[in-house]
Order: C-alpha cells, then structure tokens, then sequence
C-alpha cells in the first residue's frame, strides 16, 4: 500500500475524488431504491432527489478541485508528470468505454420495450424491472450510467498508480 506522502497530486485527487463519488452514489442508491427495485417517485421527490445529488456532487468535486489547487499554487514546479497524464487518460478511456456500452444497452432495452409493447397481439405492456416510460427508471438508469462511469474512471486511475 501506497503512503499518501508518497503519492502524486493526481493520485490523491483520484482517491478523494473516488470515495466521494461512492458516497454520493450510494446516497442516491439508498433514496431512489427499496429492496432492491427502484422505487416511483412523485416528480416534487425526483427533482429533489437529483437536485441534492447534483449540488452535492458539484459543491463537493469544486471542494476538492479547489483544495488541490491550493496546494498547487505552494509549489514552483508543475506537479503533473506524463505518467499522470497517462493514467488520468486511461482512467478517463475506461470510463467512457463503460459509459458508451452502458447507454446502448439503455438504448437497446428501450428499442426492444418499444417494440414488444406495439406487437399486434400484446394484451399487456411491458412488465420488467426497468420501464423507460417510468421517469423514475429512466433517471435511475442515466443517473447510474454517469456515476458508474466516474467511479471507474476513478478506479483505474489509482490501480494505474498501484501498478495494477
């Protein structure tokens, strides 16, 4: 295990940038879910929910981004090398990757409800876990997207710098 005194800037602004990310999406796991299906929110409690989530987000990423920019301002020399620039790349290239698949599948499912729900014989709509025509779902499934991608941004970032 690395000591944080032998870290780089990036490296640290990695791992406060993951941990607060997993807070904040667990938060909005435990407030958008019960026992494990999504729950349907009214649109006063959704737009509250993902207005706390975004200021929350926002409020703390500029915490952290202007804590390491302080820091920064302290020392003469750029604090950046190539190897930080190389691994805040491949974290951002996973995430994206991750984020690119995770809304196709989104777009996918949503194609395929589409599709089932207009059949000449359907009697029933669709009855999955996941119902696109349900807002709650939808910012669910977006919101999920978005977080995940962050977290695994973040995630490759400090294996990268473990040398995993």
């Amino acid at each position: 295990m690395t000591l944080i005194e032998d870290m780089s800037e990036t490296q640290r602004q990695a791992w406060v940038t993951l941990i607060v990310d997993v807070f904040v999406f667990v938060y909005f796991l435990k407030n958008i879910m019960t026992a494990g299906s999504i729950d349907t929110l009214s649109a006063s409690g959704l737009s509250k929910l993902m207005i706390g989530v975004i200021i929350t987000t926002i409020i703390l990423h500029a915490v952290i981004a202007s804590v390491f920019a302080m820091r920064k301002q302290g020392e003469d020399e750029d604090i950046k090398d190539e190897r930080d620039i190389r691994i805040e790349r491949k974290g951002a290239t996973f995430g994206f990757y991750f984020l690119a698949v995770f809304m196709n599948i989104i777009i996918g499912h949503i194609v395929i409800q589409n599709g089932l729900d207009n059949l000449p014989n359907a009697t029933e709509g669709y009855a999955g876990p996941f119902d696109y025509t349900n807002t709650s779902h939808l910012v669910f499934a977006l919101t999920c997207a978005a977080f995940i991608g962050d977290i695994i941004k973040n995630s490759v970032m400090v294996l990268a710098y473990r040398g995993e």
